[in-house]
């Protein structure tokens, strides 16, 4: 066998292939006795059946088979050799095979990118030193309030924060303009969901209450002609509600699944939360600034066969996203294979890492991982033995492991620079990105 590699383009390989006759025709006689040792053919006994007619019922298959497999097997042996780690299926390509003559085929396949880490001794890392304070913990036991709020009417005029439903219907030039009548609309004025001018202007108003206010609308509204135009809203108020936020009872406790339903017992279940949050937020923030730079840091081609397998998955969880209560996700395609090529990166660089430094799976900080995941449920351990009894999911989670571990593997040689910061700044940040 002799063979010619080519770099065809990017990370695309073509290997030729040439395979003398007579390894062929070597490989398939030896194919034939053993086809002739099995067969049963009418009028013969088993093992006796003439060579003549087994290639006439049985040899253009052999033939095929033998051929499948010193291609594929060559195919095996030189990337092999030549230390080539293909990432896409290969395609093989034949033109007709002539009996007795030399086999020439190629093979046309993608490889992982080959490159060389850089920058590992020049990353500075800020690590956010946070502490929990108590006003954090009360401003989280006002959020847990508000959330088990309820709604109620009320005679009183509208203010910030409440919740209004009105009728209204827009006039310009006194003349109502398309889509401008709705009934029974309902919003919470001070979130600024709507026309700006509107919300506020509703304060001060009763349920039954009718009136008119001017808005100036904006040069982005979605109606063309309307764009920068004074308008008028006839409103009608049909109700007011104010929010009725819960006393801290036991049973407003006892909501939460708290064993000790004092107030200092749901506090302490709150700073447990809030600290495992923090550490989880605090992990990702360092992690994020190592991939950072080290995608800054490192160019390198990346497989084309990756890369449409993760804009085929990013595609996939936006139509579930979608399909969840209605919900509706349009990201761009340019977007989308943007984020595909920096999952790749990712995945490749700490994949170096952990192959460079032979990192293997932490058991315990397998098991600590999902201890930490199953934390967060009513039944932790039943969460565990879940985990434990899934191979998926241990993989998974080993994989969670390897990266944490690689990323660790970096900061040993990173310049950390601690930095003091509130719980809640850092908390607000990481939720709106």
């Amino acid at each position: 066998m002799t063979f010619l590699v080519e770099n065809t383009q990017g990370l695309d390989r073509r290997i030729t292939i040439t395979v003398a006759s007579d390894i062929i025709e070597s490989a398939f006689k030896k194919e034939l006795s053993k086809m002739i040792r099995k067969v049963r053919v009418d009028g013969f006994r088993k093992g006796k059946v003439p060579e003549k007619i087994i290639i006439q019922r049985y040899g253009t298959s052999i033939r095929q088979q033998v051929i499948t497999e010193i291609m594929s097997n060559n195919f095996v042996d030189i990337i092999l050799k030549e230390k080539m780690n293909p990432v896409s299926t290969p395609n093989y390509i034949m033109g007709e095979y002539k009996e007795g003559e030399d086999l020439i085929y190629t093979v046309e396949f993608e490889v992982y990118p080959e490159f060389q880490l850089k920058g590992l001794d020049n990353i500075k890392i800020e690590n956010p030193i946070v502490d929990i304070t108590d006003q954090d913990i009360d401003l989280m036991l006002k959020k847990m309030q508000i959330q088990q709020a309820s709604w109620k009417v009320t005679d009183a005029a509208a203010n910030l924060g409440n919740r209004v439903t009105v009728d209204f219907v827009g006039l310009l030039n006194n003349i109502e303009f398309e889509g401008s009548k709705v009934s029974n609309f309902i919003f919470c004025i001070g979130q600024n969901k709507i026309i700006y001018g509107f919300e506020e202007n509703i304060v001060g108003y009763k349920a039954g209450e009718n009136f008119t206010i001017n808005v100036n609308l904006p040069n982005n509204f979605h109606i063309e002609n309307l764009r920068n135009q004074e308008v008028k809203f006839n409103i009608s108020i049909t109700k007011v509600e104010i929010l009725d936020i819960p006393e801290l009872t036991e049973d407003f406790i006892k909501h939460f699944g708290v064993e000790d339903i004092s107030i200092s017992g749901l506090r302490s279940e709150i700073r447990n939360n809030m600290e495992r949050e923090l550490k989880k937020v605090i992990r990702n923030k360092i992690k994020s600034q190592i991939i950072n730079y080290l995608i800054n840091a490192n160019e390198f081609d990346i497989p084309v066969t990756l890369i449409n397998k993760e804009i085929n998955s990013l595609r996939h969880q936006a139509s579930q996203y979608n399909s969840k209560d209605n919900q509706k996700l349009e990201l761009s395609s340019d977007l989308i294979e943007k984020q595909a090529k920096r999952r790749i990166s990712i995945s490749l660089l700490l994949s170096e890492i952990i192959r460079i430094n032979a990192i293997k799976a932490n058991e315990n900080r397998v098991k600590a991982l999902i201890e930490e995941i199953a934390s967060a449920y009513e039944n932790p351990q039943e969460i565990i033995k879940l985990y434990i009894k899934n191979k998926d999911l241990m993989n998974n989670i080993r994989n969670m492991a390897l990266e944490d571990q690689a990323i660790d593997e970096v900061l040993k040689k990173a310049k950390i620079i601690n930095k003091k910061i509130n719980f809640q700044d850092i908390m607000n940040h990481y939720s709106t990105i």
